[in-house]
């Protein structure tokens, strides 16, 4: 699982182009080019009026939000300008909300998997004779969780087998839906039910940020 992206396309309807500064100097000594991208992005603003001693100032900030990373190959984004609507605008960069956002797609991501476990068990289709594998060996793992992954485990020696052999008679005693390949019905793009995972993680994000 990694993160899947939060603003669709096409809620993404304003034109902006976007500068961003890139930290260092090429063998010539000079700073590097900006790093530019144009295409549409969903903008929301609001204006606020600051009155001075001798004129009052109207300021407006704004949130561009983009469908995806629109500049992969910068490690970190410390500032650089953009324009909408045909103004040109300085980039700042909030770093304590940025780092809220990053520890909550992470806090997401965990909750998601932990939503995804879950609904798996209740839909019965574990195969199951002790337990073991469904209720003692099976678990989220979240070590990764910070670099955008995690993994729901099976430590059974024999989980492997019995999940891609599902040509295997399995007993419905205990679990009536018991199958191989138990977390097809999750996986995109043919699974049933693929959009739960993506669609828990905006839930879980949202409710954390308010985003």
């Amino acid at each position: 699982m990694r993160y899947p992206c939060l603003v669709p396309k096409r809620l993404c309807q304003t034109d902006i182009t976007v500068s961003i500064a890139r930290e260092g100097v090429n063998k010539y000594g000079e700073p590097l080019e900006p790093v530019t991208y144009t295409g549409k992005c969903n903008y929301q603003d609001k204006a606020k009026t600051i009155f001075t001693e001798e004129k009052k100032l109207v300021q407006i900030t704004g949130s561009a939000l983009f469908p995806g990373d629109i500049c992969p190959e910068l490690p970190t984004i410390s500032g650089g300008t953009a324009i909408v609507f045909g103004v040109n605008s300085t980039i700042k960069m909030n770093f304590p909300k940025i780092r809220q956002l990053t520890d909550a797609q992470a806090q997401a991501l965990e909750l998601t998997a932990e939503a995804l476990h879950t609904e798996v068990v209740q839909a019965q289709v574990f195969p199951r004779d002790t337990g073991k594998l469904q209720n003692e060996s099976t678990f989220v793992d979240h070590s990764q969780s910070g670099q955008g992954k995690v993994s729901i485990v099976s430590t059974t020696p024999y989980a492997r087998r019995l999940y891609f052999h599902p040509e295997y008679h399995f007993q419905t005693k205990e679990n009536p839906h018991a199958k191989g390949k138990w977390y097809e019905d999750w996986i995109p793009p043919n699974g049933p039910a693929s959009d739960f995972a993506p669609e828990a993680f905006k839930k879980f994000y949202k409710r954390l940020t308010g985003v």
